[in-house]
């Protein structure tokens, strides 16, 4: 599993930052090896936002990230946002037991 978990300060309108997400997601979607996405914004700093992706491995990422269709759609968010990308590994996972859900 390959995880990239970035930390998004938004400096313009975060309206159009979710779209422009929106928009990638439904491209990330659509690759082979994308597990799952998800943007979650923070209730402490309204303009802090979180993006999570995990993809079966790196090689599916990257194969994705080149694509030109990924650089026009996040390349939108230039001059909108400052990024701290990560780029992680699982150490440790879990789920609620079955009876729990």
């Amino acid at each position: 599993m390959y995880v990239i978990a970035n930390r998004i300060t938004v400096t313009g309108s975060t309206e159009l930052y979710e779209e422009i997400y929106a928009e990638g997601g439904a491209f990330m979607e659509r690759q082979p090896g994308l597990v799952r996405h998800q943007l979650v914004r923070s209730l402490h700093e309204p303009g802090v936002y979180f993006s999570l992706a995990l993809w079966a491995d790196r090689e599916s990422f990257e194969r994705c990230a080149r694509q030109r269709e990924f650089k026009e759609i996040f390349g939108r968010t230039k001059g909108l946002v400052d990024i701290d990308h990560h780029r992680c590994a699982v150490v440790s996972a879990g789920e609620p037991a079955p009876a729990a859900r």
